[in-house]
């Protein structure tokens, strides 16, 4: 679950969603760290395989005036227990592939290597630190 602030253009005050909804479902954040491409992933493919379906992102973050949103991805993979395939196509043209990575954690990937790197979350504050 993630939360959301809004800011108004030109002004006014800052709005907090706090997402407190209980849910079942499962998630995953996917952060890159690139070699030959540029260092945060921006312009890699991210495709998950889970539970009969594919899940595509792009990885361009939304740039605001003073700053970026995170490059990370948080993806929800609704009653998914495990992601069958996580794959990346970095930027450089790489592609890289994951079998059977876990949910309800932040997966690391950096390219070109052979293993990602999982944490899980140890509560809901977890999965957007």
């Amino acid at each position: 679950k993630t939360d959301l602030l809004v800011a108004s253009v030109g002004g006014g005050p800052l709005r907090m969603f706090l997402s407190e909804t209980p849910t079942d479902n499962h998630s995953i954040t996917v952060r890159l760290r690139g070699t030959t491409s540029n260092i945060t992933g921006i312009g890699s493919r991210v495709v998950l395989e889970c539970g009969g379906r594919k899940i595509v992102r792009d990885l361009f973050p939304a740039n605001g005036c003073f700053g970026m949103a995170p490059v990370e991805q948080t993806i929800g993979v609704g009653e998914a227990t495990s992601i069958d395939r996580l794959s990346i196509r970095w930027a450089s043209g790489l592609e890289q592939a994951f079998e059977n990575v876990p949910v309800d954690g932040l997966v690391a990937i950096k390219e070109q290597h052979p293993k990602p790197r999982f944490i899980p979350f140890k509560s809901a504050s977890d999965r957007t630190n």
